[in-house]
């Protein structure tokens, strides 16, 4: 399981001077890191894409010779925020090494637990869940998310399988009282993975405690939001606050009317305006761009499903939005601020591409928040009454995944549905 999260733009940031280490000694963690951003900027080379393989050579490269139980705390703590000891193929012996500051009571021992549970390659959600406990339950965790060192932790839960999160869900609960709201913003920015996590925990017995958690994470994310000094966090953490805000994180989506969408375009013949236009119908919405190649690619099998059920009860709506730029076959087209531009070209792009199926551009973003549209292709399907049944489905499965579910909402209202061989 895939536990940190590498950026790779931050191995190109400014380093750390380098520092000669004496015959016999080891190389200092700022040496370490200076050494990789240097083999990193040449690789890194206009219009080449450096590869995983040619990072973890290079990360490989400069822990050579290093003796990992000798590092300190801190040492650990750099190298792992640049990624050298994930690329690098030590992780097993960081986390052996860390795990002698763990019985630390301060912030330190807190930190080791958060970044050695970062680092921790388990098989099973049941091997997940002790040291997860132990890093929820240190005594220096306050302290240590105050300043900054155990963001790694909320990471860790927002990828942490459902039944490793139910296994320690009252302790990720109390995190609540911990969260202090002039907490770094670049801590703040991994608070909403937590959250989303927790929506897939749908029992009744998780709402009580998940909603106190949301409300106290998007208070902290709105405050980091106002003190951030860079404007690109400052306006992620701005859009997080509306997906926390949104009807999926609240926990109000499946089951529930669904969140409104006003259409500004689309290709339909009929009226269509609101989702209220095709009340009494079972609507499939697939949220897309032209740019998203995973979209694209999905076409053949909506053709399929907008084929099979011509003519019946069903809408299939290709939702997207203004997005300043139209991915055609033709290459990309500069639509910045010019909306009849984009869609005069979708509408070629509808013809060029044999799209079967309607075409809409909404007002709202279509990484909607209140669907939780945090990536696309991201199918959602409505029943007659206009109600959220199914969500985050991927239009590329299997025909029969969708047309069950389809068939299942058309029978319920009372709609025929198409014969299938």
């Amino acid at each position: 399981m895939r536990t940190a999260r590498l950026l790779l733009a931050g191995f190109l940031a400014a380093g750390f001077p380098l520092l000669a280490a004496q015959e016999g000694e080891q190389p200092s963690a700022e040496s370490l890191v200076k050494a990789f951003q240097e083999k990193m900027s040449e690789l890194k080379q206009p219009g080449r894409r450096v590869s995983r393989a040619e990072v973890a050579q290079a990360a490989a490269a400069v822990l050579e010779g290093v003796q990992i139980a000798e590092l300190s705390l801190a040492d650990l703590e750099v190298l792992a925020k640049e990624g050298i000891i994930q690329y690098g193929g030590v992780g097993a012996a960081a986390v052996e090494r860390l795990a002698a500051f763990t019985a630390d009571e301060t912030a330190d021992g807190a930190a080791a637990a958060c970044l050695r549970l970062s680092l921790s390659e388990v098989s099973s959600a049941e091997e997940l869940v002790e040291p997860l406990r132990a890093a929820l339950t240190h005594p220096g965790l306050k302290e240590a998310l105050s300043a900054g060192r155990s963001a790694n932790l909320f990471g860790v839960l927002g990828e942490a399988p459902p039944e490793a999160l139910a296994g320690c869900f009252d302790q990720i609960v109390a995190l609540e009282a911990l969260l202090q709201d002039d907490l770094a913003p670049e801590a703040a920015a991994s608070l909403p993975d937590l959250v989303m996590a927790l929506v897939g925990l749908e029992e009744e017995r998780y709402a009580a405690g998940r909603e106190q958690l949301r409300e106290r994470v998007l208070a902290v994310v709105q405050a980091a939001a106002g003190r951030a000094s860079d404007e690109r966090l400052a306006g992620y953490l701005r859009r997080q606050a509306q997906v926390l805000n949104g009807a999926y994180a609240r926990g109000q989506l499946v089951g529930h009317e669904a969140p409104a969408l006003h259409f500004a375009w689309t290709n339909s013949k009929d009226t269509l305006t609101t989702l209220a236009d095709l009340k009494g119908k079972v609507v499939v919405l697939d949220f897309w761009a032209t740019w998203c190649g995973p979209c694209v690619g999905s076409f053949p099998k909506i053709w399929e499903v907008a084929d099979h059920y011509s003519g019946s009860a069903v809408a299939i709506v290709g939702v997207t939005s203004l997005q300043g730029r139209h991915i055609g076959p033709g290459g990309p087209v500069d639509c910045e601020g010019d909306p009849e531009k984009e869609y005069s070209l979708m509408e070629e792009y509808i013809g060029q591409k044999d799209i079967n199926w309607t075409i809409a551009f909404s007002e709202e973003e279509v990484f909607n928040p209140e669907y939780g549209v945090s990536g696309i292709p991201h199918m959602v399907i409505l029943d007659a009454e206009g109600k959220v049944r199914f969500r985050g489905l991927h239009p590329a499965g299997p025909f029969e995944e969708k047309a069950d579910k389809i068939d299942s909402l058309l029978k319920e209202a009372g709609l025929p549905c198409p014969g299938r061989e």
